[in-house]
């Protein structure tokens, strides 16, 4: 049960950092790091040689959250770099 709500908060958390600042982000924009964005095309790119080892809808869910998180670091590295 704690790590259902502990999912959920993950969850809840990710998406208000996700839209906080989308005002003028594309349609298909799933975060917004900084000035950059990372799209759907982007992610779903980024995990399409994944989708095949993901048995369960859980772990199809955490092997995406997962993926989109490393992207953000990634964009996080990039705006650290410049």
């Amino acid at each position: 049960m704690k790590k259902l709500i502990a999912g959920s908060m993950l969850v809840a958390m990710m998406f208000i950092i996700m839209f906080a600042g989308c005002g003028s982000a594309p349609e298909d924009t799933v975060a917004k790091v900084g000035k950059y964005t990372i799209t759907s095309e982007e992610l779903e790119g980024n995990i399409a040689t994944l989708k095949g080892r993901w048995k369960t809808a859980q772990e199809a869910f955490d092997g995406r959250m997962a993926n989109l998180d490393n992207l953000v670091k990634r964009k996080l590295l990039l705006l650290e770099a410049y």
